[in-house]
């Protein structure tokens, strides 16, 4: 692994066609860059975008003074491709795998530069957010379970509390020596999130943090893995806590009891995806199958896969939710914790 001991942290951008939206997050970076300029580097891998990707970042370069390095595909090589390649070239101590369509807080550089310079070497810095739709309206806080500011922990402790909230990939940096050390703990069931496998098994020993605090706003436009969600959350996601268990006991029985008891809409409202596609989905049954926490989501899942009447419900599950977040924009439940 190539080092550059001038680099703390490496801002490492994969784009595709959203050129307006990674201008925003781009400007929300340069804006508050000044006090460490010099300790951050800002890396752009544009994976042949058709729009205007790179006069906009060559405006913002002679607006801001800012070397970013941006680096063109001549072709798309896809989106996971896309983060090997910019993760690879980043050379800071510390790996920021940033959405391009996503904001970094006004003080984002002031609050986390101090914990990238802790004592502790930390392996991973996770933070809260707030998420709303791509104009950022109905904006709300994703963890509004408040147990302190900040806390540093050791990994069991730290997954056992954030569970999969970092698989949001803009909420967390990770050091980029675990980040590499991820890469042996690599499986094909880690549908879209190899990326994030990599965080949790690099993490494995060591000391991390979780920051209560929002530091970025989730913006959520069309996105081109949408079609696959169902596949990677229910069996990329389940497979990595399955084999996590392996080092933290007990992580997959707390997976399964926040999809059934403090996740329930969260869960079924993925679940009900898999009815809207069946004819895809079911090429992935016995994975799926065996993804389920229990012999009920079993039958559903066969249900929703093989019988037509189950299909309209679960589809009409999935629009009412919809309709209800828009409508109320938050839970009926508290969420619990899973220790």
């Amino acid at each position: 692994m190539e080092t550059n001991d001038s680099f703390l942290l490496s801002i490492a951008i994969p784009t595709y066609n959203r050129a307006k939206y990674l201008k925003e997050n781009l400007e929300a970076i340069l804006s508050q860059l000044e006090s460490c300029k010099d300790i951050v580097e800002i890396l752009v891998n544009d994976n042949a975008s058709s729009d205007n990707t790179e006069q906009s970042i060559l405006n913002l370069i002679e607006k801001y003074c800012f070397s970013i390095k941006y680096h063109r595909m001549t072709e798309n090589i896809g989106y996971r491709a896309n983060v090997i390649d910019v993760s690879l070239r980043a050379k800071g101590k510390y790996l920021f795998l940033l959405g391009d369509d996503d904001i970094l807080s006004p003080d984002f550089f002031k609050i986390v530069i101090p914990y990238l310079e802790n004592k502790n070497n930390l392996a991973v810095i996770h933070f809260n957010r707030l998420s709303g739709d791509a104009i950022c309206s109905k904006n709300k806080l994703h963890d509004w379970e408040f147990d302190g500011l900040a806390k540093i922990m050791d990994y069991k402790e730290f997954w056992f509390r954030v569970m999969s909230s970092p698989n949001f990939m803009s909420s967390v940096i990770v050091r980029r020596d675990c980040f590499e050390k991820g890469v042996s703990f690599i499986k094909d069931d880690y549908y879209g999130y190899h990326w994030f496998s990599q965080i949790c098994f690099g993490s494995i020993g060591e000391k991390c943090l979780y920051y209560y605090m929002p530091l970025v706003l989730m913006r959520n436009p069309s996105r081109t893995w949408s079609h696959d969600a169902a596949l990677y959350f229910l069996v990329g996601m389940n497979s990595i806590f399955r084999d996590l268990d392996q080092y933290i006991p007990g992580i997959h029985d707390a997976w399964y009891y926040r999809g059934l008891k403090t996740h329930f809409y969260d869960f079924y409202g993925i679940l009900s995806q898999v009815a809207i596609d069946a004819s895809y989905y079911r090429q992935y049954e016995s994975e799926l199958m065996e993804a389920m926490p229990n012999r009920r989501t079993k039958v559903v899942l066969y249900c929703i896969l093989h019988l037509r009447p189950a299909r309209i419900v679960g589809g009409l599950y999935h629009k009412l939710l919809i309709c209800y977040r828009l409508l109320f924009n938050h839970y009926t439940f508290t969420r619990k914790s899973v220790n």
